[in-house]
């Protein structure tokens, strides 16, 4: 009787580990479908422009309201300005005084690694600063930071002014991902899978090396999108509502998914 008893104890010590074991199985591999659609506090940053020296350790920040240069703790601040733009290339000019000395930093779209880094910035800086005395040029490396409030999952709503439906698609309305931290983006057409890169200076923005899934999608509004995504070159954002422009007009209009 008390061999019985074991022989029962131990079944069901079987059952219920096999049973634990079943159920943390299956939640060790369900997949994880949650979207994040805001960045982490540490992420939104209010300059537009950030660079750092070569030859020396320095800083340079933009935003809409200043200009913080500092080297070595001594921080110079600037009331911000707009830049002298070059007619022939993507060079930017903000010319300013501090205390008797004029100041000109340049920025010109040229891939520059910075020192004791790998990863190579999209543009080369140089800081002239000048006086009676004195002309010295400090050399650095810097890129745009993209628009944080960007990063989101947008669904769309008007394609050059004209309302869409889901009825306009092989399936369902089309949407975009945009992540601001590694300036890519992903989306649904509304029959074909995108992705690609975005390239953004302030309120410019541009979809770029756009990729696609190949599925035929006749009768649809879904070449009519992607062509009006590719020739993007601004944006506006206000009331939770993101527009896309093309010289001057919104070609593409979404909302903000909740």
């Amino acid at each position: 009787m008390m061999e019985r008893k074991i022989k029962v104890v131990s079944m069901l010590f079987i059952i219920v580990i096999s049973t634990l074991s079943c159920n943390t199985y299956k939640t060790s591999t369900k997949p994880d479908n949650t979207v994040k659609s805001n960045p982490e506090p540490s992420q939104v940053e209010t300059a537009y422009f950030k660079a750092q020296g070569m030859d020396s350790p320095w800083t340079l920040s933009i935003d809409t309201t200043t200009i913080v240069f500092e080297m070595r703790g001594q921080k110079m601040a600037f009331e911000h300005t707009e830049p002298v733009r070059a007619m022939d290339a993507n060079v930017k000019m903000y010319n300013l005084t501090y205390k008797g000395s004029k100041v000109r930093i340049t920025i010109i779209q040229k891939e520059c690694t910075p020192k004791d880094s790998q990863t190579p910035l999209p543009y080369t800086v140089t800081v002239n600063m000048s006086n009676d005395k004195n002309v010295t040029d400090y050399n650095g490396c810097g890129q745009y930071i993209t628009d944080y409030r960007l990063y989101d999952i947008w669904a769309l709503q008007e394609i050059n002014g004209k309302k869409v439906t889901a009825g306009n698609f092989a399936k369902e309305i089309p949407s975009l991902e945009i992540n601001t931290t590694t300036n890519t983006f992903g989306g649904y057409a509304g029959c074909n899978n995108i992705g690609g890169k975005i390239f953004s200076e302030r309120s410019l923005l541009r979809f770029t090396d756009m990729i696609s899934t190949l599925m035929a999608c006749p009768g649809t509004m879904e070449d009519e999108f992607v062509a009006a995504l590719q020739k993007t070159t601004s944006y506006k954002l206000k009331d939770n509502s993101l527009f896309l422009m093309s010289d001057g007009k919104t070609v593409l209009k979404f909302k903000k998914v909740d």
